[in-house]
């Protein structure tokens, strides 16, 4: 039997590296993608290159967290941990020209000069991409009405930190930072979503993180063949979010005051976590990186119990 699959952003790469390579097994019917970044995205060139480039509010809950993590494991920059632990960052550099070189006021010709994205070099490969013929290969694409949402590219300029080029003033926030905007999902740039043949296309005016709940019918249809569907939205938007981290040797428990909801070790019963705060996330007091985040908390008090578990002094950074 075969199987559909759905894939929202780097998902859909993941999933043409399966149909794409030796080990497929002819055993998917249709591939739906949402949003894939099929020619990269420049957006992951400051965190590839520098551990830098994250801009929004939950964007920095992320390096917060990440920070927290190459920390506790021994590294000595965000970039070194990112280039070490996470390659997925520089799977998603785009495989084709996006960096300006502002000396030599031009354009420079990938992959000269460039972090070589061999996963997508490799995807994209005019032989490879003929095994996407084995499946019926649907591209769901987002592209938002502001014609300068999408980071498209960057003009850099030498630096010592940056080794292929830091956006000129980049730590400049009165200034465009040296990056170059144009149409997209507000991730992924129109060329790069669209880069690759495909079946069918949809394009649709949504953003990247939305595309998985507004194309629910589209995909639905695609994959069923039925016209009526019962949009579905479950998903509430992360507004604020309140994170603790952790600096052993300790473990945690916090408690929202105003109800009385607990979140994190359960320090009665061994062996046990308490999550009674709803979309609140624990790692668990068995992991070297021990956070806690609470999404759009309830406003008032929260106090935060802990409990040692070794020698020494420790910190929580909320």
């Amino acid at each position: 039997s075969k199987v559909d699959l759905v894939a929202h952003s780097m998902g859909g790469l993941v999933s043409r590296y399966y149909i794409e390579s030796p080990i497929y097994q002819d055993d998917i019917d249709q591939l739906v993608t949402l949003g894939t970044p099929h020619k990269g995205s420049p957006k992951a060139y400051p965190r590839w290159e520098a551990g830098e480039g994250f801009f929004t509010r939950l964007e920095k809950v992320s390096k917060l967290i990440f920070s927290l993590e190459a920390h506790a494991l021994g590294y000595d920059s965000l970039k070194e941990y990112i280039q070490t632990r996470i390659k997925s960052a520089g799977e998603l550099l785009p495989d084709y020209d996006y960096l300006y070189d502002v000396s030599e006021s031009k354009m420079r010709d990938y992959p000269s000069n460039y972090t070589v994205n061999t996963f997508l070099d490799y995807l994209n490969n005019d032989t490879y991409l003929l095994n996407l013929k084995k499946v019926n290969f649907i591209n769901i694409i987002g592209n938002v009405s502001n014609e300068r949402s999408t980071i498209t590219g960057y003009r850099v300029v030498d630096s010592e930190e940056w080794e292929h080029g830091m956006p000129e003033n980049f730590f400049d926030a009165n200034t465009d930072q040296g990056i170059e905007y144009g149409r997209g999902d507000q991730t992924v740039p129109l060329s790069s979503a669209d880069g690759i043949p495909s079946d069918k296309k949809i394009e649709l005016p949504n953003s990247h993180n939305d595309l998985p709940t507004e194309a629910q019918c589209y995909v639905f249809k695609e994959l069923s063949g039925k016209e009526n569907c019962e949009f579905i939205r479950t998903i509430d938007r992360v507004i604020s979010i309140l994170t603790f981290g952790v600096y052993s040797p300790i473990d945690i428990q916090v408690i929202e005051t105003k109800t009385g909801r607990r979140v994190g070790k359960d320090f009665d019963h061994p062996g046990q976590i308490l999550n009674e705060i709803d979309g609140a996330y624990y790692t668990g007091y068995e992991t070297d990186s021990e956070f806690l985040t609470i999404p759009n908390p309830e406003d008032g008090e929260y106090k935060i119990l802990t409990q040692g578990t070794g020698d020494g002094e420790y910190k929580i950074e909320v």
